[in-house]
């Protein structure tokens, strides 16, 4: 029987820190009523309701636009030559790209061959193709995709690439003619986002285990509920972009921020136990555990009603904020380097998005 393993990782995060104290200099403080917003939004806020001290934006408030060589694309294709040069191979050594994304640059063309062409991919067969609607849940998606591939043999190697830009969407504050009055109503409107997510991008590498390895996924779960989303984007068909649409400003993430506090917490730990069922293995079995972090606050929550020590998972969402689609292979990546993942251990990922889709994957490094 095929089986897939990991063999390299990467992350890359836009050199551009912005603290809680720098969004409040920018964004309306205090509690605002007159926007249906009664907490008293601050520095000390943030780090209380959401653990959340900094993060990293590409978007430059002084300029009012996007950093050139910072936007999403950029972010992926840096993380990625990174995995590669990690797994110390080259992109034509990749048979297939999965480009995970919520912010991509263009609804189309598919950003996947866009990511592709970055890469310098020069192979006429090498297939690419993005998952852009899954949310946080992106990154898990594509890794039980991937295996899938390489375990029924359609591919050997496959790059996973996952990038976040939320931050671009800051750039509705500077459109033309903006009154002051409405500048700060939008800000109002978005200030809770502009606290909880960052730019950033991971990216991960599965090959084809040798027969008889020990390194490879040892079981998978993911499911879908649809009458449980916790965020909508408009600009769909049903919601195209219209001129009196974006001038209504119904183009923004909407996070439906009590339902994930309500929520979350049990999906995740659905997907944790049903992965272990499958594996026939118990909490206990696991030496590492990588979950897609929302906050800091539910994470915490959800690692003690699992009963998982802290030293057995990571925590970065303090420092980049919730990273979307990126946050596993960051999580990865960054406890792999600091070597709190060996060769030989047991990893569970784990992670649930917008749609809303969840799923888990366990893997021997």
């Amino acid at each position: 029987m095929r089986h897939s393993k990991i063999i390299g990782s990467g992350m890359f995060m836009p050199p551009f820190v912005m603290t809680n104290e720098g969004l409040c200099r920018i964004f309306p403080t205090g509690k605002l009523p007159e926007f249906n917003q009664n907490f008293d939004w601050s520095p000390e806020w943030i780090e209380k309701k959401l653990g959340i001290k900094e993060r990293h934006f590409a978007f430059d408030f002084s300029a009012g636009k996007m950093r050139e060589g910072f936007y999403d694309l950029d972010l992926a294709e840096k993380a990625s030559r990174n995995a590669l040069q990690d797994a110390n191979i080259n992109i034509d050594d990749v048979d297939v790209i999965i480009y995970a994304s919520s912010t991509p640059e263009d609804l189309m063309p598919d950003p996947g061959p866009m990511l592709m062409m970055r890469l310098g991919a020069t192979r006429a067969n090498t297939s690419a193709f993005g998952l852009t609607t899954v949310g946080c849940g992106g990154f898990i998606y594509a890794m039980i995709i991937a295996n899938s591939l390489i375990v029924s043999g359609q591919a050997k190697t496959v790059l996973i690439s996952a990038s976040t830009s939320t931050s671009s969407y800051a750039v509705c504050y500077y459109e033309n003619g903006i009154t002051a009055e409405r500048q700060r109503a939008l800000m109002a409107r978005d200030r809770f986002n502009a606290s909880l997510f960052g730019d950033g991008a991971g990216a991960m590498i599965l090959q084809k285990s040798k027969p008889h390895s020990p390194e490879k996924f040892l079981a998978t779960y993911w499911g879908a509920d649809g009458a449980n989303n916790f965020a909508t984007f408009k600009g769909g068909s049903r919601n195209p972009a219209i001129i009196e649409s974006v001038l209504s400003g119904v183009h923004y993430f909407n996070l439906d921020a009590p339902m994930v506090q309500k929520k979350a917490p049990a999906y995740f730990e659905r997907t944790v136990h049903e992965v272990l069922k499958n594996a026939n293995m118990s909490i206990q079995d696991i030496n590492y555990f990588v979950f897609h972090q929302i906050n800091k606050v539910i994470l915490e929550k959800l690692t003690s009603r699992l009963g998982i020590p802290p030293e057995k998972t990571t925590i970065h969402v303090d420092r980049f904020g919730n990273l979307d689609t990126a946050t596993l292979a960051v999580g990865f990546h960054e406890a792999k380097t600091a070597n709190k993942i060996q060769s030989g251990n047991l990893v569970l990922f784990s992670a649930l998005g917008a749609g809303l889709q969840y799923g888990s994957a366990i893997i021997r490094i």
